[in-house]
C-alpha cells in the first residue's frame, strides 16, 4: 500500500497521491489522464477530480496500480462500488481487468466472454474482488498468455478456474512448462469461428 511519509512533492495537494515508490508502468496515466500525469520520471496526481467519472477512473488506476503506489490521505467511502467496476467493458463482451501485477511490469488483462468458453489475455493480480466478478460472469475457460513476460498469476488461475493455459513454445520457461496448449510456428492459428490468434514472437527469440 501507498505511504503518505513517502507521498512525492510533486503531487498537488488532496486526497489521492502517488508515492515514490511508482515505477514508472503508465497504468494510472492511460486509466485517469485528467487526475494523473508524468513528472520527474514518475506518477504524480497533477489535477485531484472533480468529476464522478473522474474519481472512479482515478479509484479504478488506484487498484489497478501494480505496486499499490497510490494511495488516499482518508479511505475512500465507495472502493467496495469501485472494485465491483472490474472488470471495466470496453467493447462489446470484451472487458479490462484491471489489477495489473509488478510480475508482469503493469502489462493490461483482458477478459472476453465467448459462448464457448470465456478466455482470459494475460495474466492481471490473482485479487478476490476481480475472481469474484469473473465467477459472476461465467468463469475463465482459457488463460491465453500473449508473452513470457506477461503470465503473472496464472497458476493461481488456473488452480481456482481449472482453465487450459495458452501460450507459444518459444515463450515458455521452467515457471510455464506445464502449460495445457502450447503453440507453434507464426502462422495465423484458428481458434473459434470468430477468434484467431496470430503469433508473433517479437523479441522472444
Amino acid at each position: 500500500m501507498a505511504h503518505l511519509k513517502a507521498r512525492r512533492s510533486q503531487n498537488v495537494d488532496g486526497n489521492i497521491y502517488v508515492d515514490s515508490t511508482c515505477i514508472d508502468c503508465d497504468t494510472c496515466r492511460w486509466m485517469a489522464p485528467h487526475t494523473f500525469t508524468r513528472v520527474d520520471g514518475q506518477s504524480a496526481v497533477t489535477h485531484q477530480p472533480e468529476t464522478v467519472d473522474d474519481r472512479l477512473a482515478a479509484l479504478q488506476a488506484l487498484l489497478s496500480c501494480p505496486t499499490a503506489s497510490i494511495g488516499t490521505v482518508t479511505p475512500p467511502p465507495e472502493m467496495k462500488a469501485v472494485q465491483a467496476s472490474f472488470p471495466i467493458a470496453i467493447a462489446d463482451s470484451v472487458y479490462h481487468c484491471g489489477y495489473h501485477s509488478e510480475k508482469s511490469y503493469a502489462a493490461a488483462s483482458y477478459f472476453i466472454q465467448h459462448p464457448e468458453g470465456n478466455i482470459l489475455v494475460d495474466s492481471p493480480r490473482f485479487a478476490a474482488p476481480l475472481v469474484k466478478r469473473l465467477e459472476a460472469l461465467g468463469g475463465v475457460r482459457y488463460l491465453y498468455l500473449t508473452h513470457r513476460d506477461d503470465v503473472a498469476d496464472h497458476q493461481a488461475f488456473r488452480d481456482h478456474f481449472g482453465c487450459d493455459r495458452i501460450l507459444h513454445k518459444d515463450d515458455m520457461s521452467p515457471a510455464t512448462a506445464a502449460i495445457e496448449i502450447s503453440l507453434t510456428g507464426n502462422d495465423p492459428i484458428p481458434f473459434a469461428p470468430d477468434i484467431t490468434i496470430i503469433p508473433v514472437p517479437g523479441h522472444t527469440q
